[in-house]
């Protein structure tokens, strides 16, 4: 049961990364003009 939980908050986890990348890349390509300043 104890396994079972910490599976669970680790796929929590993996699905959240997965679609904070996915939101965070399609920011980063679609709005360059908001970006550019930000990169040195």
């Amino acid at each position: 049961m104890n396994l079972l939980g910490g599976f669970n908050q680790l796929f929590s986890f993996t699905v959240f990364t997965i679609v904070y990348g996915v939101i965070l890349g399609l920011f980063l390509y679609f709005m360059p003009n908001k970006v550019e300043p930000l990169v040195p």
